[in-house]
């Protein structure tokens, strides 16, 4: 309730909550409720009593779900959150790859044998082979650089792609690379129809097992909500943000649900194509710093791979690597964002 005079301050509404945020058992997660109210009145927290005598109020109570509401009452005053809980959470990241499509046109052209003939794959493979990164690749249906369509790409690796699965996945993430910000200002309304266009190709020169739901869409936003609920309903969970609260970082959380459409919400916490080496290993001492925070969602972009392209950076497998070498000594285990919740399915 926007206005009521009974405001819950911690938890944030819609956050995820884990083993840091409060005491955890198997079968339950004890958190702090914490708020403000008139003083001297009495607070019911689900069924809990508390007493605000200095306009503040606290309580303990006990998630028992996944989804869990949280109700603060006094007389008619009353706000409802919801939280979910991470149960038995663990230190995982998330590894995606924006705006594919140049390597997918360099297979084509060359009529490789493997699809790891292409250096970018390669080594890709190779940080797989050495730290186990599991990567999605969001990829377009038509690179806009040179004449190459989804449509185009032979189906004879589709082997190769399935016996990678496990680690590789193919994702949508636009048309094409420009305009920029497709679903929000230009065709929103068309994210339905690409979305279909470019799974059909993937499942056809990749197969089943080797597609995913997006986690993140091309200049994040996707304004129509029939857009959004057609994510939600081919398997969407979770999707990137470029604009995170402010309050709900203040309330320790890095991941909001959104009851409305359905969808966790959560940010890209760096792009390597957008940090130096040493940026990098700052921006994750400083992540890794916050013990409530289990999740590290890290991106980059294709192009910058490539020596032709424009903005091509030297060391950009060397940024990569930086990321993903620090976590895993860390301790950081990789998973799918879209499998179980954000990448927990115990």
């Amino acid at each position: 309730m926007k206005n009521s005079k009974v405001t819950i301050e911690f938890p944030y509404n819609g956050a995820v909550l884990n083993k840091h945020h409060g005491s955890e058992t198997a079968r339950r997660l004890k958190i702090p409720v914490k708020g403000r109210a008139a003083p001297d009145t009495e607070i019911d927290i689900n069924g809990i009593k508390s007493f605000c005598i200095d306009g503040t109020f606290s309580a303990n109570v006990e998630l028992k779900e996944r989804f869990n509401i949280i109700k603060a009452s006094s007389g008619n005053e009353q706000q409802n959150i919801s939280v979910i809980w991470d149960r038995k959470s663990f230190n995982r990241y998330n590894f995606f790859i924006d705006d594919n499509i140049f390597c997918l046109t360099e297979i084509h052209k060359k009529c490789y044998k493997s699809i790891f003939e292409s250096f970018y794959l390669s080594k890709l493979k190779e940080f797989n082979t050495r730290y186990g990164t599991k990567f999605v690749l969001n990829v377009f249906f038509r690179n806009d650089h040179e004449p190459f369509e989804l449509s185009q790409f032979s189906d004879k690796y589709k082997p190769e792609w399935e016996a990678n699965a496990d680690w590789l996945k193919l994702a949508f993430h636009a048309f094409s690379e420009f305009p920029g910000r497709p679903y929000s200002e230009h065709f929103p309304e068309k994210l339905p129809e690409h979305y279909e266009m470019v799974k059909a190709q993937v499942l056809r020169f990749a197969g089943e097992k080797s597609f995913c739901p997006p986690t993140i869409i091309h200049y994040y936003e996707v304004s129509s909500p029939v857009s959004l609920k057609f994510l939600k309903d081919n398997g969407a969970t979770v999707l990137g943000v470029r604009n995170f609260p402010e309050a709900a970082e203040k309330a320790l959380t890095n991941i909001i649900y959104e009851q409305e459409t359905g969808l966790f919400r959560m940010p890209s916490d760096f792009f390597c194509n957008l940090c130096t080496v040493q940026e990098i290993k700052d921006i994750l001492g400083r992540l890794m710093s916050k013990t409530w925070k289990d999740t590290i969602n890290i991106g980059t972009h294709e192009q910058y791979c490539y020596p032709f392209y424009a903005g091509y950076i030297p060391d950009h497998f060397e940024r990569m690597e930086t990321a993903i070498r620090l976590v895993t000594e860390n301790g950081y285990k990789p998973v799918f964002f879209h499998e179980g919740l954000l990448g927990n399915q115990l």
